[in-house]
């Protein structure tokens, strides 16, 4: 039954957003989010935003919602980058710090953030947006501290990959992770994104179709949405 209540609260949040459950966030989340990083879908995840920044090649980024650190590190190796990570989870930022002592990393309670105005080339949200208890704050605090003409990566679960799997989930005992409070499709990612003045430069669906899904129709409903966009000068 606990599964089943918590798949609903998932499918709920599709169209009514929850409270927030920082109770959520503790040491066994970390462990659980850091295999997560681990898998070949968040590789190729952070491999495809590698790419997307190969022009721009920032040099200094800043991973809101970093967790345990790996995915930052990786794309500051990209690009031989400084590194700056926050999170709400103390046990996580823990953990970053002894992982990686060349990075800076802070805990993070979703208010303002705490660098200047303009300090980063780059900005991740990855894995985060649908998380935080007033996405329009977060962007704006995003947008606040990049530089003018510099960029933020958003990746987000997918809002019609969620409806597409739901029946398989119920059947297959799928216990989600019910801390995400709400799910964005391209267009409304898109919008939000034109709202808050960033220019949208890449946005598309990404990663594994739900089940039993034609394969005529898999762009509409990957698992990801992955958005890049660029603050406007």
């Amino acid at each position: 039954m606990t599964h089943l209540k918590d798949i609903l609260i998932d499918f709920k949040r599709l169209f009514v957003p929850g409270d927030f459950e920082v109770t959520r966030y503790d040491k066994e989340y970390v462990l659980k989010a850091e295999q997560h990083s681990l898998n070949k879908a968040s590789r190729l995840e952070l491999e495809k935003v590698r790419d997307l920044l190969k022009n721009s090649r920032p040099q200094h980024i800043l991973d809101l919602g970093c967790n345990s650190g790996r995915p930052l590190d990786f794309i500051c190796q990209a690009f031989e980058a400084n590194g700056s990570g926050v999170d709400v989870n103390t046990q996580a930022i823990l953990k970053a710090q002894i992982d990686y002592p060349n990075r800076a990393f802070l805990t993070y309670q979703g208010e303002e953030l705490p660098f200047e105005n303009e300090s980063f080339d780059h900005v991740m949200i990855h894995h985060v947006l649908g998380h935080v208890k007033d996405p329009i704050f977060t962007l704006q605090e995003i947008w606040r501290v990049l530089r003018p003409g510099a960029s933020v990566s958003i990746i987000t679960p997918n809002t019609y990959f969620k409806l597409w799997q739901f029946p398989f989930n119920v059947i297959n005992g799928f216990s989600p992770d019910i801390s995400v409070l709400r799910y964005y499709d391209p267009t409304y990612l898109k919008q939000l994104l034109q709202q808050l003045s960033f220019s949208t430069e890449k946005i598309f669906t990404f990663g594994a179709p739900p089940t039993a899904c034609p394969s005529i129709i898999h762009k509409i409903f990957l698992l990801r949405v992955v958005a890049l966009a660029r603050k406007i000068k």
